[in-house]
């Protein structure tokens, strides 16, 4: 009943085209399951999907073209009178393959708190992924065109700090110590961050 972080992954969307949500979660099992990680990672006893009817028949569709037997899947989704926000009838629903209408969970079900605790995990380490990728663009632009800090440079700095402000608080001293700084280099960079506040 514990959350195995080893196995977590993350995946760079590269062929779908941005919105595309099926797309994008077609992508990603079929990377999975069929690239490097397959031979990595073991098939887990349930594949769970973010998402209802559609996002089942498109999970479905993709791992039977990849051949995988034996993987039992199921998408979790918010139930419309939790999506009207009413109280009382607020929980999750699972659609499960050749079952037309979702299964509703009694909100008491341990069942029911496990899944909901996998789909809110995956929820927070994609969060945190996305918006530790956009720290990295963003400390990445703010150190473009800056006099004398190439890619080997910028390396350093994204080594050694963790954002901008980091960056701009430390001294000449410090951004002098890095490989490959000098203190002509490290003036432009501090001159150039201080300049775009």
């Amino acid at each position: 009943g514990s959350l195995d972080r080893d196995s977590y992954r993350l995946f760079t969307i590269r062929d779908a085209q941005p919105g595309d949500d099926y797309g994008a979660m077609e992508e990603v099992i079929r990377r999975r399951y069929a690239g490097r990680l397959s031979e990595q990672l073991p098939v887990p006893d349930l594949l769970l999907l973010d998402g209802g009817r559609g996002q089942l028949g498109r999970g479905l569709n993709i791992v039977r073209s990849l051949g995988i037997e034996g993987l039992a899947i199921a998408s979790i989704s918010k139930a419309k009178s939790a999506r009207k926000q009413n109280p009382e009838e607020r929980t999750d629903e699972f659609y499960l393959p050749g079952r037309k209408n979702p299964v509703r969970p009694p909100r008491q079900s341990r069942a029911l708190h496990v899944l909901q605790q996998l789909r809110d995990e995956a929820h927070r380490f994609a969060l945190t992924g996305h918006r530790n990728r956009r720290a990295k663009d963003d400390l990445l632009s703010s150190l473009d065109g800056i006099k004398g800090v190439g890619p080997a440079r910028r390396r350093a700095l994204m080594t050694h700090f963790r954002s901008i402000s980091e960056i701009r608080s430390a001294s000449v001293d410090e951004l002098v110590t890095l490989k490959g700084f000098n203190r002509t280099v490290a003036l432009n960079v501090k001159n150039a961050l201080n300049k775009d506040r």
